[in-house]
């Protein structure tokens, strides 16, 4: 047997990804260079960084910002060279309140059509 026949054929990886597009109004996704334990770049590997970018509200996310955060974990969960994500928040005062409220039930209350006794319930559980 020559060498020649050995060499197997490089196969090419399926994309995964659900979307081209993974970017969101409030969510930022972003590769940047690892470094190794004294400091230098790691080459060809990269953490990623998702951060919720809505600090005038303390991040908290809406429906929108939902939807964004899936699609960037699961593109850093696809991208080959991405051996680490950090997860977290746009500014100083606070990672994630939780839900955008007043967002919420704008949203409840846009799809709920003629249920509006299911919205109302809906509503009344996420009230102060």
């Amino acid at each position: 047997m020559n060498a020649a026949a050995a060499v197997r054929p490089v196969r090419e990886f399926k994309n995964h990804d659900l979307v081209d597009d993974i970017s969101k109004p409030g969510v930022r996704y972003e590769k940047r260079p690892a470094k190794t334990p004294d400091g230098k770049t790691a080459s060809g590997l990269y953490n990623a960084w998702i951060t919720l970018d809505n600090p005038t509200q303390f991040n908290s996310y809406t429906t929108d910002m939902v939807k964004g955060v899936i699609l960037a974990f699961r593109a850093a969960s696809n991208a080959r060279d991405v051996n680490c994500v950090v997860f977290t928040g746009a500014g100083d005062r606070a990672f994630c309140t939780g839900g955008n409220t007043p967002v919420t039930r704008r949203s409840t209350a846009s799809t709920c059509g003629s249920s509006t006794t299911w919205c109302r319930q809906s509503s009344s559980a996420t009230s102060p």
